[in-house]
């Protein structure tokens, strides 16, 4: 024989139901909406290609690019010898900014 369902059985179940749904909202969202918004990175790549202008990169480098990891590697060069890199990080990018400006190149 069933046993009958309480009263707090059930309200329960709604909390536990409107939670549910309301994490399956928030993760959607973090699945569609980018979590930062787009920056302008225009400063760092013109610097870059001051940089490059008074010291041209070598036909075959490595680039190494990326955020503020990759940016703040002061010893990279040094860690990457005998290859011969390129430190090109610019702190917060991601890679789709990466890839815009790869485009433009």
């Amino acid at each position: 024989m069933r046993q009958p369902t309480t009263r707090f059985m059930r309200k329960n179940c709604i909390v536990l139901t409107v939670l549910f749904a309301l994490l399956l909202c928030l993760g959607l969202r973090e699945c569609l909406v980018p979590t930062v918004l787009a920056q302008d990175w225009e400063p760092s790549i013109r610097k870059f290609e001051e940089d490059d202008k008074v010291n041209r990169p070598k036909p075959g480098g490595i680039v190494i690019t990326g955020a503020s990891s990759i940016r703040r590697w002061d010893t990279l060069v040094a860690d990457m010898k005998p290859l011969d890199v390129m430190n090109r990080g610019f702190g917060g990018s991601q890679y789709s900014d990466l890839n815009e400006y790869a485009k433009g190149s």
